[in-house]
């Protein structure tokens, strides 16, 4: 049964994924990116796709600027669908974590708390403003300690600034 909802999962996230556009990382110098077509050539495949490993769920375009925690306003959308995926029948006793990431600029207490903050922003607005139910939720940090890219470029570092969702199974049922 395990199997079956693990596939389920990460088909509605796949789903997802190819509704919300993804998006070009920002920089330091520029606001932040408009969406771009999936079928965009110059976009790297990691960023095409939703990324699935070992039950980690990679939600593509979620960015942030640099030494920020808020989540901008145009990834609303892409965030609402996400939400309406955990709220489907299908995912509705799904356990998720959501996991903030930052580049390796400043320090790696910083860049902690910074990734938790990213995280726990994710996580309440999914709750508060979607609707998913907080106590499928949680959220953790990993500061700079999983790159994605290079954190030797602005690009690079642009994509390590990112959230993602892990699967961690099914709500017990109760008594």
């Amino acid at each position: 049964m395990k199997t079956i909802s693990t596939f389920l999962f990460s088909t509605v996230f796949i789903a997802v994924v190819f509704l919300a556009s993804p998006c070009r990382p920002e920089t330091e110098n520029q606001k932040m990116p408009a969406p771009i077509p999936s079928q965009d050539p110059a976009l790297p495949d990691h960023q095409k796709t939703l990324e699935i490993q070992a039950g980690k769920l990679g939600i593509v375009g979620v960015h942030f600027k640099p030494g920020a925690a808020e989540i901008d306003d145009r990834y609303m959308d892409q965030l609402h669908k996400i939400a309406e995926a955990l709220n489907s029948e299908k995912m509705l006793s799904a356990k998720i974590l959501i996991k903030g990431h930052s580049d390796s600029k400043g320090s790696a207490d910083r860049n902690l708390s910074l990734s938790r903050q990213r995280a726990r922003n994710a996580m309440e607005l999914l709750a508060n403003r979607f609707g998913v139910d907080p106590k499928r939720l949680s959220y953790a940090g990993e500061g700079e300690t999983a790159p994605v890219a290079s954190n030797d470029t602005e690009s690079g570092r642009s994509l390590n600034r990112r959230i993602e969702f892990i699967y961690l199974g099914e709500m017990d049922a109760g008594p």
